[in-house]
């Protein structure tokens, strides 16, 4: 960032995931949004969002081994049909999580590391969000 950020006035930074969301999660119900390639544009002028589920540890792991699962996750079809492509990394993977009363709210998961724009059986990769709890913590209180 070229200007540090006054959280004072931003105070809604309870929407990032923190550890204590994990088991909370509705991991079919996520949404990723990005301006990357789509089948028809190359880099899109308008943000596009597609709703994409978590998919296991252990199918992540068996198509990317090298994949290190405890800093990020795997998300898509398994067919392919959707999923971030080229010009979508950076964005936001986000989950919706139970509140009061039957609510939802949305909270930053994931964040845009790789998409396979389509493959069949070939998942996009994110950076869990949650595995820098500590660090986001350190961060916001210094």
């Amino acid at each position: 960032l070229s200007e540090i950020i006054d959280f004072e006035y931003h105070p809604h930074t309870d929407c990032i995931q923190r550890k204590k969301f994990s088991d909370s999660i509705i991991p079919s119900k996520c949404i990723v949004s990005g301006w990357g390639e789509t089948e028809n544009v190359q880099v899109s002028d308008i943000l596009q969002e597609i709703m994409i589920p978590i998919l296991d540890d252990k199918y992540c792991q068996q198509k990317s081994p090298n994949a290190d699962l405890d800093v990020s996750f795997c998300a898509g079809y398994k067919g392919g049909d959707k999923d971030t492509c080229v010009g979508d990394s950076g964005g936001a993977f986000l989950c919706p999580i139970e509140t009061a009363h039957e609510n939802y709210k949305f909270v930053l998961t994931g964040i845009v590391s790789s998409g396979n724009c389509w493959k069949p059986a070939d998942p996009g990769y994110y950076t869990k969000v949650e595995a820098f709890d500590e660090w986001i913590n350190e961060t916001l209180n210094s």
